[in-house]
């Protein structure tokens, strides 16, 4: 279950920019996982769960997770797109020579909480 060390990382994320920001409580965290990531958005929810359970600044938060589709690149001619029915090949010239360009990883892409004058804080990563 890889899950957990990628909620740790998240959470070592979240809590250096959120003491950088000066906020306090975070509520809500948005992250992508892309679809070759291997990462299960339920099993990385419940991962979270454990590693922020006793964190005054994480604890409550929500995770809200995005898909995050494949996109190739054509080595030969330079198209991109996404990938159709796992067919990992150029649509324009057909070669199997892609690279990925996105889909693999796990984003912390913002997360939204409360300074300590009580102000709304929006950060992205």
């Amino acid at each position: 279950m890889h899950e957990l060390s990628v909620a740790a990382e998240m959470f070592r994320v979240v809590r250096v920019s959120a003491r950088r920001e000066d906020v306090v409580v975070v509520d809500l965290i948005v992250i992508s996982v892309g679809d070759l990531s291997c990462v299960h958005p339920s099993a990385l929810c419940a991962a979270f769960s454990v590693v922020a359970q006793d964190d005054p600044v994480l604890g409550n938060a929500s995770l809200q997770i995005y898909r995050q589709s494949v996109v190739l690149r054509c080595r030969r001619c330079a198209a991109g797109h996404a990938v159709f029915n796992g067919q990992f090949s150029c649509v324009a010239c057909g070669s199997g020579r892609v690279r990925v360009e996105r889909g693999r990883d796990v984003i912390v892409d913002s997360y939204r909480g409360r300074s300590r004058d009580d102000a709304e804080v929006t950060a992205g990563q």
